[in-house]
């Protein structure tokens, strides 16, 4: 049987206010790097938009192992690389549309 999806993950997000499929992008903070850096290999970059991802719900980007640490959230980046970030390192992406009708085509 596949393992069901980590109720515990969706738990913690919950409690932090965020939940599978939210758009995020980079805070302030998660911007905040030394002078050069290199941006080219990181899944969300500044002003790009990503969506936070359960890495328990399959292995489609090779995650399905992932053990993350309390305080973070795994994003799936725009070019489907995937990785994680802590809590103050993302915002939710505020638009004039519902979260909720992100999945409509």
């Amino acid at each position: 049987d596949p393992a069901p999806p980590d109720a515990g993950y969706r738990k913690i997000l919950f409690d932090a206010g965020l939940a599978v499929g939210l758009k995020v992008k980079l805070s302030t903070k998660g911007r905040e790097v030394e002078d050069g850096y290199d941006w080219s290999g990181d899944p969300l970059r500044p002003g790009e938009v990503g969506e936070i991802f359960d890495p328990s719900t399959g292995d489609s980007h090779g995650w399905s192992g992932l053990r993350l640490v309390p305080g973070e959230v795994c994003v799936l980046g725009p070019r489907g690389t995937v990785a994680t970030y802590e809590f103050s390192d993302v915002v939710q992406v505020s638009s004039g549309s519902s979260a909720f009708g992100s999945n409509v085509r």
